[in-house]
C-alpha cells in the first residue's frame, strides 16, 4: 500500500506536460508542434541564458525551415567478403551511412512564441506569423494572379488553424 501511495505522489507532482521518469523531460508541444512551427533545444547553463536562447530559436528556426524545403544528399556503402581458408569458412561486411540536409530559405514572419526550461534544457517554438508572412507573400512580383489566390486562399486556412494551436498552447 506504501509504494502505491508514494507512485501516486511522484505521478502527482510530475509538471503538466513533461515525459515520465527514464526519459527526457519536454513541453507536451516539442513532441508534435503546431502545424507552421518549429521546435528547437539547447542545453541550459546559469549564466549562459542568451547562448541557449538563441541556439534553441536557431535550431527551431531550422526545423521550421526543413518542414518547407530540404535538399538530401545521401550515400550508403556497402562492403561484403566471404570464402574459406585454411579450411575455415569466414564472412565479414560493413556498411556505412552518411546523410547531409541543406536548408536554404528565407523565414520571413517567424518569431518565437513559447519558450521553456526542462531541467537544463531551454525548448523554444517558433512560429510564422500570419500577418507579416503574407506581407512578404504579396510583395512577389513574379506570380500569377489566379496561382496567388489560390495559394493565399490555402495559407488562410492553414493560418487559421496555427492561431486556434497557438491559443491553445498559452492558455496551458
Amino acid at each position: 500500500m506504501r509504494r502505491l501511495v508514494l507512485a501516486f505522489a511522484l505521478v502527482a507532482c510530475a509538471k503538466k506536460g513533461e515525459v515520465g521518469k527514464g526519459a527526457t523531460a519536454m513541453p507536451s508541444w516539442y513532441a508534435e508542434p503546431p502545424p507552421l512551427c518549429g521546435v528547437g533545444s539547447a542545453m541550459f547553463q546559469a549564466g549562459l541564458m542568451d547562448t541557449a536562447r538563441l541556439e534553441a530559436d536557431n535550431n527551431a528556426r531550422g526545423d521550421l525551415a526543413r518542414q518547407f524545403q530540404t535538399k538530401v544528399e545521401a550515400m550508403v556503402k556497402n562492403y561484403g567478403a566471404q570464402g574459406q581458408a585454411n579450411g575455415e569458412k569466414y564472412g565479414e561486411s560493413a556498411t556505412t551511412n552518411v546523410t547531409r540536409n541543406i536548408v536554404d530559405l528565407s523565414l520571413t514572419g517567424a518569431r518565437s512564441v513559447k519558450n521553456e526550461i526542462l531541467n537544463e534544457t531551454m525548448f523554444t517554438l517558433v512560429c510564422l506569423q500570419p500577418d507579416i508572412f503574407l506581407k512578404a507573400f504579396e510583395s512577389v512580383k513574379d506570380m500569377d494572379d489566379g496561382l496567388r489566390a489560390e495559394i493565399k486562399q490555402r495559407m488562410d486556412a492553414e493560418f487559421s488553424d496555427l492561431d486556434a494551436q497557438l491559443q491553445r498552447l498559452r492558455s496551458e
